[in-house]
C-alpha cells in the first residue's frame, strides 16, 4: 500500500516536466480507496493537478501529428498509446488519396471488434463525420483500413495525450 510519502520519495528528483502518467500510475496504483489513505489519495490529486493531468484536459507538450500510408491496401494504425496513456485525435484528412481510406476504432484485445468512424476516397480532404473526441488508449487504436488502392494513399491525423 502506497503512502503519501512514498507517493513523493518515488518520484522524486523528478520534475513536474519529466514525470510521466506511467510513474505516476506505477507510483499510486496501489493506493486502496479507503478512509485511512486520505494523505495518499490527496498527493495523488495534487500531483495529476500539478502535472495538468487531473482535469483530463491537454498535457502540454504532448500533441503529435502521424501519417499512414500505403500503394497496396491493409488496416494501419497511427501509433498505440503505451499502458496508462490515453490521447484524444483532433482531426484526421486525407493526402494523396488512390484509393478509399475508411477511418476506424479497433479494439485490441478483439481486434475483429471495429467502429467505424468516417470513409473518404479523395485527397485533401478532413474526414466526415467524424466524431469526436476520440479517445484512444493501448486497448483501442484509431487505424485506417485502405482499400481498392490503386497507387499512394496517406492520411494524418493529430492528437494530444489528456492522460
Amino acid at each position: 500500500m502506497a503512502s503519501d510519502e512514498n507517493i513523493f520519495s518515488n518520484l522524486n528528483p523528478k520534475t513536474l516536466g519529466d514525470v510521466s502518467a506511467t510513474d505516476i500510475n506505477r507510483t499510486t496504483r496501489d493506493v486502496h480507496i479507503e478512509r485511512k489513505n486520505l494523505d495518499a489519495l490527496a498527493t495523488t490529486v495534487l500531483v495529476n493537478k500539478a502535472t495538468f493531468r487531473g482535469d483530463g484536459g491537454p498535457i502540454p507538450g504532448t500533441a503529435r501529428c502521424y501519417e499512414v500510408e500505403s500503394d497496396t491496401g491493409g488496416k494501419f494504425a497511427f501509433f498505440t498509446p503505451a499502458a496508462g496513456e490515453c490521447w484524444v485525435c483532433t482531426g484526421a484528412s486525407t493526402g494523396t488519396m488512390n484509393g478509399t481510406g475508411v477511418l476506424k476504432l479497433q479494439d485490441q484485445v478483439a481486434p475483429n471488434v471495429e467502429v467505424e468512424l468516417g470513409q473518404e476516397s479523395t485527397g485533401g480532404v478532413n474526414f466526415t463525420p467524424v466524431q469526436t473526441p476520440i479517445y484512444i488508449d493501448e486497448n483501442v487504436n484509431l487505424i485506417v483500413n485502405f482499400t481498392s488502392v490503386t497507387g499512394d494513399c496517406y492520411v494524418q491525423a493529430g492528437f494530444i495525450r489528456v492522460r
